[in-house]
């Protein structure tokens, strides 16, 4: 393990991931997430939980991924491992929120989108910082 790397890309990660994750619940799905809102059983924003969240996220993501990296593209391999990734860590706790705090089901698709753009995005940040040498 290249533990510069794995500093640096997990780093990364977090600001590309905190990044989208601002971008997508602000200014560009704000509204339907305000509208989400009413129908939560306990509606609250908890701003150093998504942190610590995302860091911890970021961070295993930049761990897994040379773990697997056999060799290939960055932007395929960081690509695909994100989507991966993005689906893995996220459909358990979008499947259990959604049943139980939503009145409506769409809540999961529009959720599980953004987790796979964001999964790939940090996947590819992760895989070009990572490159070839990922075993180095």
């Amino acid at each position: 393990m290249n533990w510069n790397r794995f500093i640096l890309s997990g780093a990364a990660a977090f600001v590309v991931m905190f990044a989208m994750g601002f971008v997508w619940h602000v200014p560009l799905f704000g509204a339907y997430y305000a509208e989400q809102a009413s129908a939560l059983l306990k509606a609250e924003m908890v701003l150093p939980v998504i942190i610590l969240a995302e860091v911890i996220r970021a961070f295993v993501l930049a761990y897994v991924y040379p773990l697997g990296y056999k060799g290939g593209a960055p932007l395929v391999e960081g690509g695909r491992f994100g989507l991966m990734m993005g689906l893995f860590t996220a459909m358990l706790p979008l499947i259990y929120v959604s049943r139980y705090n939503y009145t409506s089901f769409n809540w999961f698709w529009v959720e599980g989108l953004f987790f796979l753009i964001q999964g790939a995005a940090a996947g590819i940040i992760i895989a070009y910082i990572h490159g070839g040498g990922s075993n180095k």
